[in-house]
C-alpha cells in the first residue's frame, strides 16, 4: 500500500478499513454509509459498509450492500473482489 503515491479517495478506503479491523464498526458503517452517498458505484464502499455492519451482527441490514458490492464488482470483473464478498455472503 505505501510503495506508490496513494489518491486521497484511496487513503480514505483505507483509513475506513482499518477502523473496521479495529472494531469501531458503527464509526466505520457511518463513514462508510456517506462514501457510499458520495459514489454509488464503487464496489469497496458497499462492502465495507456491509462488513461493518455485519461485525455489528446486523446480519439482515448488511445483505442488501453485500450484494450491491457483489453485482459492482461482477460488472467490473473484480475477481478477487468477488471472492470476498462471496465469503461474506456464505458466512
Amino acid at each position: 500500500f505505501f510503495f506508490k503515491q496513494k489518491t486521497a479517495y484511496e487513503i480514505t478506503v483505507w483509513l475506513e478499513f482499518r477502523r473496521v479491523l479495529f472494531r469501531s464498526y458503527g464509526a466505520a458503517a457511518i463513514a462508510f454509509q456517506a462514501l457510499v452517498n458520495s459514489e454509488p458505484s464503487n464496489a469497496d464502499f458497499y462492502y465495507g459498509l456491509g462488513l461493518a455492519l455485519q461485525k455489528q451482527e446486523r446480519t439482515e441490514e448488511a445483505q442488501p450492500y453485500l450484494q450491491k458490492a457483489q453485482q459492482l464488482y461482477r460488472q467490473h470483473n473484480n475477481v478477487e473482489g468477488l471472492k470476498k464478498i462471496e465469503l461474506l455472503l456464505n458466512h
